[in-house]
């Protein structure tokens, strides 16, 4: 039996039963906690020589921006995950610090941001930003068929897709991003078992 982290099954369950189905170049991001990745290349599902393969959310989108939990700066996770997006409200005074106050993160944005707070929306827009870098990053590199978001932060991200869409065609200049391949989890809570059920039964091929 092959083991993969959750991420790297989510992006499994994507594209045996989700928003990738039937393809054969995904990738798989979610914005989360932190920010983990899959990706699904030729048919197989990578894994990497050491099982951690896809850490897109270790990629730096701001060389000066704030640390990151692994010790370097301005990864896409300090700058847009929810844990990194907890330590700049707090940075900036506008959150109390309390022990894992990332936890229900979501339900905090999503009221500020329904009540007009522009100082909580000014560093949304700016995650947002740092979150289409990531992304033109990853469809430069790989050119994949679809580039699915998922995880507790993707359905605050879906609302904002027009401005997120607006970011990634000003910033994808080498090649525009075609209509369809940011696509967004339709079963985000429960994709990552699917996705581990099909990778132990042999339903999608692992590389690595």
């Amino acid at each position: 039996m092959r083991l993969v982290n959750d991420a790297c099954a989510a992006c499994a369950g994507e594209v045996l039963f989700g928003a990738a189905v039937g393809l054969r170049r995904a990738l798989y991001l979610t914005i989360s906690t932190g920010i983990g990745g899959g990706a699904v290349m030729g048919g197989a599902l990578l894994r990497g020589d050491r099982g951690n393969v896809a850490e897109f959310g270790h990629t730096v989108v701001r060389p000066d921006g704030p640390l990151c939990d692994c010790g370097a700066q301005g990864c896409l996770e300090a700058m847009a995950s929810a844990s990194g997006l907890y330590h700049r409200f707090v940075a900036a005074g506008l959150l109390e610090e309390q022990e894992r106050g990332w936890a229900d993160l979501g339900y905090w944005l999503k009221d500020r941001l329904e009540s007009g707070d522009q100082d909580v929306a000014r560093i949304w827009d700016d995650a947002l930003s740092c979150l289409a870098v990531g992304l033109v990053n990853l469809w430069n590199s790989f050119v994949p068929q679809a580039i699915v978001l998922g995880g507790g932060l993707s359905a605050l991200v879906q609302d904002a897709s027009d401005k997120l869409l607006a970011e990634l065609d000003r910033r994808a200049c080498l090649m525009p991003v075609p209509e369809g391949v940011i696509r967004f989890s339709e079963n985000r809570h429960t994709i990552p078992l699917l996705g581990a059920a099909g990778v132990a039964g042999g339903w999608l091929p692992v590389e690595g």
